[in-house]
């Protein structure tokens, strides 16, 4: 269902992401994750957008050398997948973002997280929101 195993696991991905200091610089989240106003999932960002801004920083971290030299031979970073959708949920992310939904308001904190994990629950289901968080849907739909 999803490349995490273990509640708040994170998977290792081919390149350390920190969403912090995208969100420190006011980058919106639609900037890179360009369909979650156009469809079901959000969509991971691909290597040319990424390198679109990263060409004209200075490469000072092996993280950001390394986003490089994927650009640089035109191929897409083999991201693992965190989140998944259970097929039984219909959750089109383009409805919330439209209605002015805030991405925090869903993943709380995520600008200051220094890996992106999901969170099991205990019916299997994997969720971006931690452990006996309520159901933000009921939140908003049953209210």
């Amino acid at each position: 269902m999803s490349a995490c195993g273990d509640a708040g696991a994170a998977p290792a991905q081919p390149i350390a992401f920190p969403h912090g200091p995208h969100t420190e610089n006011q980058i919106a989240c639609v900037f890179c994750h360009e369909f979650s106003d156009k469809g079901a999932a959000a969509g991971i960002p691909r290597t040319e957008l990424c390198g679109s801004c990263h060409s004209a920083m200075p490469q000072e971290t092996p993280a950001s050398q390394k986003l490089m030299e994927y650009v640089e031979s035109e191929k897409q970073i083999p991201w693992v997948r965190v989140f998944e959708i259970p097929q039984f949920t219909y959750f089109p992310h383009k409805w919330h973002v439209r209605a002015g939904v805030e991405c925090e308001e869903c993943h709380e904190g995520v600008g200051e997280r220094h890996h992106c994990a999901a969170h099991r629950s205990e019916d299997g289901v994997v969720r971006g929101l931690p452990p006996g968080a309520p159901s933000f849907s009921r939140l908003c739909h049953l209210s």
